[in-house]
Parts: C-alpha cells; sequence; structure tokens
C-alpha cells in the first residue's frame, strides 16, 4: 500500500502538469513552435520511460535491482544462479509515466513563465526593470 502512495505522489503531479500545459496550448492557440517542441519531447519521452523500466543497479555483489524510480524487480544471487522477484504491476506504469512526463516538465515551467509575461504586458503591467526606474 505504501508503494502505491508513493507511486501516486510522484506521478499525479507530473502528469497534472502535462496535463495543464496541454490543455493551456490549446486554449491559447499556441503557435507551432510549442506543439513541435511538446510532441518531440513526449516521444522522447517514450523512450525515457522504457529505459526506466530496462535500467538496472546493483545494491551488492549479489543483489540487483530494475526500475527506476521504482524498482519493478530484484534479483537475488543463489547458489550461482540469479532468482529473479517481481514486485507489484503498478510500478511499471508509474515508471512509464515518470518517463513520460518528465522530459516535459521544463516545457510546462517555460510555457507557464511565456503566458505570465505575455498576459503581463497586454494588461500594461510595468516590468521589474521598469519599477526599478520609477523607484
Amino acid at each position: 500500500m505504501l508503494a502505491l502512495v508513493a507511486v501516486m505522489a510522484v506521478v499525479i503531479p507530473l502528469a497534472l502538469a502535462v496535463f495543464l500545459t496541454v490543455r493551456s496550448l490549446l486554449r491559447n492557440h499556441a503557435g507551432a513552435a510549442w506543439w513541435v517542441a511538446m510532441s518531440a519531447l513526449l516521444v522522447l519521452g517514450v523512450f525515457l520511460g522504457n529505459w526506466f523500466l530496462d535500467f538496472q543497479y546493483g545494491v551488492s555483489e549479489d543483489m540487483r535491482f530494475q526500475g527506476v524510480p521504482f524498482p519493478v524487480g530484484a534479483e537475488h544471487l543463489e547458489q550461482g544462479q540469479w532468482v529473479c522477484y517481481v514486485t507489484y504491476g503498478f510500478l511499471v506504469w508509474g515508471d512509464l509515466i515518470v518517463g513520460l512526463v518528465l522530459p516535459v516538465t521544463p516545457l510546462s515551467v517555460t510555457y507557464w513563465v511565456y503566458l505570465r509575461r505575455k498576459r503581463g504586458k497586454a494588461a500594461g503591467t510595468p516590468s521589474v526593470a521598469q519599477e526599478k526606474e520609477s523607484g
């Protein structure tokens, strides 16, 4: 149960940020450059999510884990043979979703800053430099 909570605590905010970015791109009729960047980063995310699942790391000479950031499997060396242990299936989805949305997160932040500045200029809000000059 604790593993599910950990997955949800990571996956939900990242997926929500991507969802809100796509919705904002649609509502604000974003230009082609934003959509090309979003598409390219989502394709990169597919590959990154797959790599997260395949990533193996050893924690000792006779124990290694597979999957980042959530371990989806473990292997233990017993009598010269690697014995595989599989964890919960939802951890696979956690790794895939984190890999998918992680590359898009910087674009989400950049687009949010871009919209804030664009709306500030449209409303006539003075910039920080203008406030320093007048103050």
